[in-house]
């Protein structure tokens, strides 16, 4: 999951309520966030990874989710 907002640049920006969104997201039962910097509380068993930008989140993003994606995409059309 992630939880921010990308700006023209490529820059990823702070919204509100990321720790709120963050304990929502632990609670559906996800384990892994991509956030930007300074996301405050953590949830317990939430690995949250902070990223200044797309490249950034490139970087950390695990290669088969990368090379999934655009299959997945392919299927729903």
């Amino acid at each position: 999951m992630a939880v921010g907002e990308v700006g023209l640049a490529g820059e990823v920006r702070r919204v509100t309520g990321v720790q709120r969104r963050l304990a929502e997201a632990a609670r559906l039962g996800f384990t892994h966030a991509l956030v930007p910097g300074d996301p405050g509380k953590i949830p317990s068993g939430m690995r949250v990874l902070e990223v200044a930008d797309i490249g950034d989140a490139l970087r950390v993003l695990p290669r088969r989710v990368r090379r999934e994606a655009p299959q997945e995409a392919d299927e729903r059309r």
